[in-house]
């Protein structure tokens, strides 16, 4: 069981006049906001056979504001000898939306007007991973993902400011490798990554606008 609660104080926007030394609000705030979560969450472990672990969970997060969400996560571990481990993982998580989407209050044309109407992100994602031990000195990860977000949060046109909604929609897939050299007191580490990330966001009387992420390159790399 997990419980928070967190006061916000709602800021209003007001302009000073030097002139008349008057203080004249513009946008005055909606008072104080108090955010309350409570979280409930369920684990089981299993053992099939020696070689091999399941394990299965679920989470209910109650909050007063966006209500109820529901995530689970499902997870098979197979250790196919001491050398070599296949990893299955299906799971379901949540993104709230933050303060400043849901309240904020705009000072000039253009800027953002909150939306206490928002609900959470959704994402379901699955993963598969091989971790093999080459010898005493050398290891690899390898690590498959596709994962798809829905309710995604876009801002939108709504008269002279921009509002977020809950629109769009957005698909990611890739990978990761990962090789280790261990030997004595020299660690080595080089990784190379390839994701691709769709958002597909509705628009009235148009075609979807379907775009490519820019907020990471896909294909990355270090040692």
């Amino acid at each position: 069981f997990e419980y928070w609660r967190n006061r916000e104080q709602l800021i209003s926007i007001a302009n000073f006049l030097p002139e008349s030394n008057e203080t004249v609000v513009i946008s005055p705030g909606k008072g104080e906001k108090t955010l309350i979560n409570r979280g409930y969450f369920l684990q089981y472990g299993w053992l099939p056979w020696e070689k091999m672990q399941l394990t299965a969970n679920l989470r209910l997060d109650e909050h007063s504001i966006y209500g109820s969400e529901v995530n689970y996560r499902l997870a098979s571990v197979y250790h196919f000898d001491e050398s070599l481990t296949f990893k299955l993982l299906l799971g379901s998580s949540y993104k709230a939306p933050n303060v400043q989407q849901l309240f904020t209050q705009p000072l000039f044309a253009g800027e953002v007007v909150g939306n206490s109407n928002l609900l959470p992100e959704s994402a379901d994602t699955l993963e598969f991973s091989v971790n093999k031990q080459l010898d005493e000195h050398w290891a690899l990860l390898f690590n498959m993902f596709t994962t798809s977000v829905s309710d995604k949060i876009e801002l939108i046109e709504s008269g002279p400011n921009q509002t977020p909604r809950n629109l769009g929609e957005q698909d990611s897939t890739g990978f990761e490798s990962e090789v280790y050299y261990r030997k004595g007191n020299w660690f080595i580490k080089g990784s190379l990554a390839y994701q691709d990330t769709k958002s597909d966001i509705p628009r009235p009387f148009q075609p979807n606008l379907i775009t490519h992420s820019e907020s990471f390159p896909k294909w990355s790399g270090s040692i």
